[in-house]
């Protein structure tokens, strides 16, 4: 008798398996080191499953955040690279993949839902009618290719509607070209008061998140491919807040006293 070989699954076989037919707005959070491989190795298969993901009528948001405005006070949508992982660049270049007009919290766009998604341009990082305010309007798909949780950005929104007691609203001014020439840019932004510097945690709320069976997770190489909905990672975060403002910290007990 012929033995059968294992056969190692794809990515989009992964993929398929932690996002789910009615999910229209999937954000991708990437680290593809986890994984084990060079990371240009995964690429292919990638660009390929993000296809198959498009035609399938799902929008897809990759980060590319550029915290360097603060200091540089220059944004350009072309120009200034992104700060958070190779993926967004090429999925710009693989994908014709599109850029949100924000100079710091700007997001690779490509799907049904660009056109709407591009038109949200708010002077704030994180509050009312932002990109991550609209994810949670939606229930978008948080999906993590080899991600740690503390990476997914969208629990600082949770903070600020929590308001809580170690950050505070900061102004930030510059220059940006968001594609129409250069103009004057503002963005309030809910940095982490300097006198306390908290660390943060979200792994309270992904402890919450387990118990609540809320998380779609599978092995793929060495690393991890993970995924929640942005409403049960809204509730998890708001619940953790709602019983403790220092919840999403590690060191509360130092910045509060």
């Amino acid at each position: 008798m012929t033995s059968q070989r294992h056969k190692q699954p794809t990515i989009k076989d992964i993929l398929h398996k932690v996002i789910f037919p009615d999910d229209e707005l999937i954000i991708i959070h990437s680290s593809l080191n986890a994984f084990g491989v060079p990371g240009h190795q995964l690429v292919p298969q990638l660009m390929e499953a993000f296809k198959h993901f498009i035609a399938d009528g799902k929008t897809l948001l990759f980060p590319a955040f550029t915290l360097s405005f603060c200091s540089t006070q220059y944004f350009h949508h072309t120009n200034t690279p992104s700060e958070t992982g190779i993926l967004a660049e090429l999925c710009r270049t693989h994908l014709s993949a599109e850029r949100t007009p924000h100079p710091i919290f700007s997001f690779m766009v490509t799907g049904p839902l660009n056109p709407v998604i591009q038109q949200i341009k708010v002077n704030s990082a994180w509050g009312k009618g932002t990109i991550f305010d609209f994810c949670q309007q939606v229930d978008a798909r948080i999906v993590l290719l080899g991600s740690d949780w503390d990476q997914v950005t969208q629990y600082h929104l949770y903070e600020q509607r929590a308001k809580v007691p170690y950050r505070h609203h900061k102004r930030f001014t510059g220059i940006a070209n968001y594609g129409a020439g250069e103009e004057k840019t503002m963005c309030s932004f809910y940095v982490r008061t300097q006198n306390q510097f908290p660390l943060n945690t979200f792994q309270p709320a992904l402890k919450l998140l387990k118990s609540r069976n809320a998380i779609s997770q599978l092995n793929y190489l060495d690393g991890m491919v993970s995924s929640v909905s942005e409403n049960d990672f809204g509730r998890a975060a708001t619940d953790i807040l709602h019983n403790d403002p220092w919840g999403l910290t590690l060191n509360p007990k130092k910045i509060s006293s």
